[in-house]
């Protein structure tokens, strides 16, 4: 997993980080962590851990560090006296803290698209993960147009049964939930349209080259569909209050 930032960054940001942290493998803990949380604001933008880091991304990262290593060092209260409040975090914190959620609610909102984004389609268009061994050059596509319509998550594998292309209609899958052992849907021709499968849940499939099989037998294509209603939702975005004088 790449890093999301580095210390060199935490260190333009804030001098005295190393008076803070200065022993290495704890700095490397922090940045991890820090990026655990920041991905878990952004989780239903992106289910999988970036790959390709923008600077919005490695600032905001850096940010929730400055904003940690203060409150370690933290002598005066006012140093703390920033009050926020956006859908994912509510609470007071360090000029740093808003910064850095001010960058996390720009993202979620689509103000700042990401190099992975689907522009701002991202909240309507779930993650599509394609299995390491794919040998598939099509894409699948899902579209979540209202919300899913359900009262917990679910993971739906979609499996390619018969090669082929879009275009021509020649491609077939099945479509699997929380991985059973049974289909839920079947013989699922490959369709530029969107065909619903479950509780507002669509997909699609395009092919990306003119000629050729886009779809392989056998290469599959998982999404995770998180309801708005969930419990669980310490996987994905959810507001919380921080209040530290």
């Amino acid at each position: 997993m790449a890093a999301y930032t580095t210390w060199t960054k935490v260190q333009q940001l804030y001098p005295r980080a190393d008076d803070v942290e200065a022993v290495g493998a704890n700095q490397t803990a922090l940045i991890a962590a820090k990026q655990n949380l920041f991905h878990s604001f952004i989780r239903h933008i992106h289910k999988n851990d970036l790959t390709t880091i923008d600077e919005a991304v490695s600032e905001a990262v850096a940010l929730l560090i400055v904003d940690e290593l203060r409150r370690r060092a933290q002598t005066d209260d006012d140093e703390r006296s920033v009050e926020v409040s956006h859908p994912h975090f509510k609470g007071i914190t360090s000029p740093e803290g808003a910064g850095a959620h001010a960058l996390i609610h720009a993202i979620r909102e689509g103000w700042i698209v990401l190099t992975q984004d689907k522009a701002d389609k991202d909240l309507e268009y779930p993650e599509v993960t394609a299995a390491a061994g794919n040998t598939s050059t099509g894409t699948v596509e899902c579209h979540l147009p209202h919300e899913y319509k359900s009262d917990r998550i679910d993971t739906f594998t979609i499996k390619c049964t018969t090669g082929g292309r879009v275009d021509v209609a020649t491609a077939v899958f099945s479509v699997y939930q929380n991985y059973g052992a049974t289909p839920i849907g079947t013989g699922l021709a490959a369709s530029g349209a969107w065909a619903h499968i479950t509780n507002e849940l669509y997909i699609r499939f395009l092919d990306t080259a003119l000629t050729g099989a886009m779809f392989v037998v056998n290469d599959t294509w998982t999404i995770v569909a998180v309801p708005p209603t969930n419990p669980s939702r310490s996987a994905g975005p959810s507001e919380y209050g921080v209040y530290l004088g």
